[in-house]
């Protein structure tokens, strides 16, 4: 997930507080978070595609090498250049569609301009992710009122997703609660609601922060 650059960083382990943080860590200033195959395969066991997939805020590459496992032509662009893909792409500024499914995870800033601006293109199908908190949005409850949302599927436990550079040793909180937000050509009706399980996560050891270390910042 990215839309504008940003200097990953991240806050030492025992808490120290910026203006911003996820858990533990400073927030990725400009919402570049790596989509875990920990929610991105799960949603590939429920959701189906036909044709060609864009995956317009690719990041890293992190989800687009998972729909490549399904797809075999994943087209994947952002608006920074991150070592995969193609860079300088803003994609709501694009007029014209790459292919007829796009799947992403936006900036969550941005995601119901993502969710609209893909059904103006045409898009047969669109799947987004986001917190499942935005249900009880009004913002962003219009956007899915509007547009005819198909479906959602809701992860029945949490996910950590940290910014660029961090490592889960285990001493962060649960992490969140997150979705996937489906669009399909021909839907009518109220959307549908499925439960999905996540993949489990491997962390990194965890590891005891030294009292030297919490005195003078070097954990």
């Amino acid at each position: 997930m990215n839309t504008f650059e940003d200097t990953p960083e991240h806050i030492d382990p025992v808490g120290r507080i910026a203006n911003k943080t996820i858990g533990i860590f400073r927030k990725s200033k400009n919402e570049f978070y790596a989509t875990p195959p920990a929610l991105s395969r799960p949603m590939l066991e429920l959701e189906r595609f036909e044709g060609d997939i864009w995956e317009p805020a690719c990041g890293e590459g992190a989800l687009s090498r998972v729909l490549s496992e399904v797809c075999g032509n994943v087209i994947s662009t952002d608006l920074i250049h991150r070592g995969y893909g193609v860079g300088g792409i803003n994609f709501l500024e694009e007029e014209h569609l790459r292919a007829p499914n796009v799947v992403t995870n936006p900036p969550f800033s941005l995601w119901g301009a993502f969710a609209e601006h893909a059904l103006r293109l045409g898009a047969r199908k669109v799947v987004l992710m986001h917190e499942q908190k935005i249900l009880g949005n009004v913002g962003t409850s219009g956007v899915m009122k509007r547009t005819g949302l198909a479906r959602i599927l809701l992860a029945n436990r949490r996910v950590g997703i940290l910014p660029p550079g961090a490592i889960d040793y285990g001493h962060g909180p649960r992490g969140g609660s997150y979705a996937w937000f489906v669009w399909e050509r021909g839907h009518t009706g109220d959307p549908t609601v499925k439960w999905f399980t996540p993949e489990k996560i491997a962390r990194a050891p965890r590891r005891k922060v030294k009292a030297a270390e919490a005195v003078d910042g070097t954990a």
